[in-house]
């Protein structure tokens, strides 16, 4: 009979009460919210930075690569007249540190700004 040492997961701040499980947030049925979808996609774009891609090559991972796989690079993709896009805009140079996109100034949404 082997003892295998077993650790609960814990999350800061869980044992006063006062934060979700991770695990519980992922495995609502009502599934993760916008918000943590769209900070994950930003976190990975550090991600692919952090795994040797470039900033740029990193946004046009994320931007223009998937519209031109969906065949609607006329429309979506990049900042062209004519074209559809929401907008992020940070205080600083996201080529020299995209991680930078993880907290937007500005954000402009359908032609509104909502940020």
């Amino acid at each position: 009979m082997s003892a295998v040492a077993t650790r609960e997961p814990s999350v800061r701040g869980a044992e006063r009460g006062t934060a979700e499980p991770p695990a519980q947030r992922l495995f609502d049925p009502q599934g993760p919210t916008l918000e943590d979808s769209i900070l994950a996609t930003w976190r990975e774009l550090a991600t692919w930075v952090r795994l040797g891609m470039t900033p740029m090559q990193a946004i046009a991972g994320a931007t223009r690569w998937p519209a031109v796989f969906l065949k609607k690079e006329k429309d979506i993709g990049t900042l062209a007249p004519g074209r559809y896009a929401d907008i992020v805009a940070v205080r600083g140079d996201v080529l020299t540190n995209v991680e930078l996109l993880q907290k937007p100034d500005v954000v402009i949404k359908g032609g509104k700004r909502v940020r």
